[in-house]
C-alpha cells in the first residue's frame, strides 16, 4: 500500500511539474488580409432572353475580378452563377427563365482569392415586357409611386396614364428602366397603364 501510494504522488507531482512548462513563440501574430471592397449600385438590363448586369466599384488596387451570385426569388438561396476574369463593370447572364424572378449579387475578388461581402441583390424578371408599382407592394399611402419596366433595349418613349383612353393625352415621355408616376387624388384602387414606343415602330 505504502509503495502504491507513494508512487502516485510521485506521478502527481510530476503532472504539476508539466503544467508549468510553457514554450515561447517567436512567429509573430498574423492575420488574414483584409476583403476587397465590395460592388455597389447593381442595376440590370433586362432584353427578352439577356440580362446585363452593370456594378459601380471602389478600385483600392486590391480587385482582380468579380463573381456573379443569383437566387430564385422564392428560396432566395444564392449560388455561384458567372464569374469575370477581368476588371469589368459588366457582365451579361443569358439561359434564365421567362416569368420567374431572380435575385442578383456581385461579390469583388482580390488576387489571392478573398471574396468581399456581396453588394446588395436586386430582383430581375425575365420576360418580354412587364411593369411593376412600388416593387409589387399591394398598398401604399402616397401618390407618388415609382414604376420599373422590364422592356427589350430599344424602347425609347413610354405613355403612362390611368386609363386606356388617357393615353392618347398623356405626354410622351423619354423612356427609362425606373420613373416616378403621380396617381390622382382619392383612395382606392389604382390602375396604371404605360405605353412603350420601341424604335422600329
Amino acid at each position: 500500500m505504502k509503495k502504491t501510494i507513494l508512487f502516485a504522488v510521485l506521478f502527481s507531482g510530476l503532472l504539476l511539474a508539466g503544467c508549468d512548462r510553457h514554450i515561447d513563440s517567436r512567429d509573430p501574430v498574423r492575420s488574414l488580409p483584409d476583403a476587397p471592397p465590395a460592388p455597389h449600385d447593381l442595376t440590370a438590363a433586362i432584353n427578352t432572353d439577356t440580362v446585363v448586369l452593370h456594378w459601380l466599384y471602389d478600385n483600392n488596387g486590391t480587385i482582380a475580378r468579380f463573381r456573379v451570385y443569383f437566387a430564385d426569388a422564392f428560396s432566395q438561396e444564392f449560388a455561384l452563377k458567372d464569374s469575370t476574369t477581368t476588371l469589368v463593370d459588366s457582365i451579361t447572364i443569358a439561359g434564365l427563365a421567362q416569368n420567374r424572378s431572380f435575385l442578383f449579387a456581385v461579390a469583388s475578388v482580390d488576387g489571392s482569392g478573398f471574396e468581399s461581402e456581396r453588394s446588395s441583390p436586386i430582383t430581375v424578371r425575365l420576360s418580354p415586357l412587364s411593369m411593376t408599382i412600388n416593387s409589387d407592394n399591394e398598398y401604399t399611402n402616397r401618390r407618388n409611386v415609382q414604376l420599373r419596366f422590364t422592356a427589350p433595349d430599344d424602347v425609347l418613349q413610354v405613355i403612362v396614364a390611368e386609363s386606356p383612353d388617357s393615353l392618347a393625352t398623356a405626354p410622351v415621355l423619354t423612356y427609362s428602366p425606373s420613373m416616378s408616376f403621380t396617381l390622382s387624388p382619392g383612395d382606392g384602387t389604382k390602375t396604371v397603364y404605360a405605353r412603350l414606343l420601341l424604335a422600329d415602330g
